[in-house]
């Protein structure tokens, strides 16, 4: 995570290099200090970047000649993830910039660096950054960049001895201490890393609170789980930021989970009215698989706050217990109260598959395709639809789907997992080899062992398929990639292999019969009187769990009854409300079937340098598919309070993507906790119940 933080830092720090550019406009050579310029400098600041290349563009054509002009536009190309052409602009504001102008020189080596790390070039990086230093040794700016390249390089003594200088130059400065820190919680150095961010706690500002998060790794390293949780904890009050819960219980020792749990109980009954620290409980008892606790922490969560929001969580949790009609039930009484829930379609189509009632689900997929504007015939739904087409046996319209989904995003690869298996069934091996050769190229690139191991058995390279699948167990054995290795090596014939892995996904909680009964990769196996002992013992098994398991509906009246107007506009056949993001306004497109919220860098830069973030607020990068099927990666922040339609949320996570035209979207991580949302298209209000 820290790798991601610090790469958006730099990014940070490039786009308000403009704003410090500006301040320091009057030592620009008179000649360089043109209209044009100024004019450009003003856009900027106002983060009007199309009118300041405008403004840029005709300054260099005017006047070849002004580096300064090239090393601003280097900025604005960078921001606007232009990269090939930022490096080309960078490279003649070097070239043009007077040599006397050592701060500006470094700037500009220092901003190429970062264009050749986002080219995967850190050889060049590691150059520019060496020659910024010959320039100006004590750049303490540089120094850091540099030792931020070492350690993503996993070199840990030369990063040390970077931030090392940054400790002797500047001993009440926190960065060269959190850098050998890290250095040292990498190498396992605990008592090393402890005494950097002890350090930092009594020299950091009051609002700095990254040792936090860092030294519990320390203390988790050496097994002291009291001061480890004592630090999760300190950091989660401190910043309001509840994720640190996920992301230091994802990889850490079994022996953390009852000391963590029992300090989030604590704070929970401290704090009845934070609906967070049920919240907290809640996801790690559905960590730890207890997924009847989870609900019950789930619904005392959404019944402080009065809303819905862990909705998805608690479908989710009866999905994981194998209790699909308890899910069906909950997404059809969610979808009675609230219609806008289209989020929730998808996973009532995934539920209906599971329980066998095929048509149903395919009848709800084509529902998916109902707009009259086209925005609905993206990947994702076609996706969708073709699933169900599949599963229901109508392949042909199945191939149709996979085929459209393709033409419209080509990176998914069970897209071309299933189309290849349906040109099997038609008898076009050709093709279908075409396409299980692309699965193989887009799980290589991206690590992802889901369809590889299949896809190299279906090319006849059995020991390819052994040894994926075995890397695919290794990062996590859990039930659904040991139902994937019996699948795999029923389809190999190697039947008690194929019945060993079953059993253990039954062990680990695979419930999933229905979906078994028509997998055809288990023909092999499905006539063996194991297979029929093992499937008729964990179905009884799954009736006693949902016996002992079943829990509560959702409290009756959790909410206020209070009924808010909000306001909307349409523009582009979109909806745009009206939501304050930390205090500031801004007009967020109203996106039911988007997930979360996102905002563009734009937002994010200015956001950073006018104060309503802070680089505490950066807690990590995921990949997601919006609403047009379109696949981003995204830095993710914590908002530490939305407010919409004069109610206040806390703690929401938002993705910043890394294109300035892309639009501000308002998703379910928001609406889902506001309650009974209708559209009033009549008066142009969305009237919310809470």
């Amino acid at each position: 995570m820290m790798k991601h933080l610090m790469i958006l830092m730099a990014f940070f720090a490039i786009s308000t290099g403009i704003y410090a550019q500006e301040n320091k406009e009057s030592e620009v050579p008179k000649k360089f200090n043109t209209y044009n310029y100024r004019r450009a400098l003003e856009c900027a600041n106002e983060e009007e970047y199309s009118k300041a290349l405008e403004f840029l563009e005709t300054e260099v054509k005017e006047n070849p000649k002004n580096g300064y002009a090239y090393n601003l536009l280097s900025l604005i190309k960078y921001i606007d993830d232009e990269t090939e052409e930022a490096l080309e602009a960078v490279n003649k504001a070097i070239t043009l910039i007077p040599k006397k102008d050592v701060e500006k020189l470094v700037e500009c080596y220092n901003i190429r660096s970062q264009i050749h790390l986002e080219l995967t070039d850190t050889l060049k990086a590691l150059d520019d950054l060496a020659t910024a230093l010959k320039i100006q040794p004590a750049n303490q700016e540089v120094i850091q960049s540099r030792g931020q390249i070492y350690y993503e390089m996993g070199e840990y003594d030369l990063s040390d001895a970077e931030y090392r200088k940054c400790i002797e130059a500047a001993p009440k400065d926190v960065m060269g201490y959190m850098g050998v820190g890290r250095n040292a919680n990498e190498q396992e150095h605990w008592e090393e890393a402890i005494k950097m961010f002890d350090q930092v706690e009594k020299i950091a500002e009051e609002d700095y609170n990254r040792h936090y998060y860092f030294r519990a790794d320390s203390y988790i390293g050496l097994k002291k789980w009291n001061e480890a949780v004592d630090d999760i904890i300190t950091y989660i009050e401190k910043e309001e930021d509840h994720s640190i819960i996920s992301y230091k219980f994802s990889d850490a020792p079994s022996e953390l989970y009852p000391v963590l749990k029992t300090k989030i109980k604590l704070k929970a009954k401290q704090n009845p009215s934070d609906e967070m620290w049920p919240y907290d409980l809640a996801k790690m008892e559905e960590k730890m698989g207890d997924y009847k606790a989870a609900i019950e922490h789930y619904y005392k969560s959404d019944e402080i706050d009065g809303t819905q929001g862990s909705l998805t969580n608690i479908i989710d949790c009866c999905n994981e217990m194998g209790d699909y009609q308890r899910s069906l039930d909950i997404i059809n009484k969610a979808l009675e109260e609230d219609s806008t829930l289209t989020n929730l379609v998808d996973k009532k189509i995934n539920v209906l598959e599971n329980l066998g009632r095929y048509n149903e689900a395919v009848e709800l997929a084509e529902t998916l395709f109902s707009d009259e504007d086209g925005d609905s015939f993206n990947f994702s739904n076609f996706i969708t639809r073709g699933f169900a087409y599949y599963k229901a046996g109508n392949t042909n319209a199945a191939l149709d789907d996979f085929i459209m989904a393709i033409a419209d995003y080509d990176g998914y690869p069970y897209s071309y997992f299933y189309r290849a298996r349906i040109y099997e069934q038609l008898g076009n091996e050709e093709m279908a080899k075409a396409d299980y050769a692309k699965v193989v190229e887009l799980e290589t690139e991206s690590e992802s062992y889901q369809a590889i191991p299949y896809a190299y058995l279906a090319l006849g390279d059995k020991d390819k398929a052994v040894e994926f699948m075995q890397k695919r167990l290794d990062e996590e054995e859990d039930k659904g990639s040991l139902y994937d290795a019996c699948c795999l090596y029923s389809l190999m014939g190697e039947k008690e292999k194929a019945l060993d892995y079953l059993e253990k996904s039954f062990q680990k909680g695979w419930r999933s019969f229905v979906h078994m009964d028509n997998d055809s990769d288990l023909d092999n196996i499905r006539d063996t009187q194991r297979y029929k002992d093992l499937v008729e013992k964990y179905k009884a098994i799954l009736e006693k769990e949902l016996a002992d398991n079943s829990v509560k509906d959702k409290p009756a009246n959790s909410g206020t009854g209070q009924v808010s107007e909000v306001p909307f506009t349409k523009e582009g056949g979109v909806c745009k409300v009206k939501c304050d993001i930390n205090g500031l306004p801004l007009h967020f497109v109203f996106d039911t079937g988007a997930a979360d919220v996102s905002i563009s860098q734009v937002e994010a830069t200015f956001m950073l340098k006018n104060g309503y973030l802070s680089s505490s607020d950066i807690v990590g990068r995921q990949r997601y598919v919006d609403a047009n099927g379109d696949v981003s990666e995204g830095t993710v922040i914590n908002i530490k309070k939305v407010n919409f339609g004069g109610m206040n949320l806390t703690n929401i996570k938002a993705s910043v993507v890394r294109n300035q035209k892309a639009p501000l979207l308002l998703g379910q991580s928001v609406l889902s906790k506001l309650g009974k949302i209708e559209i009033d298209n009549t008066k142009k209000v969305l009237r919310i119940t809470h």
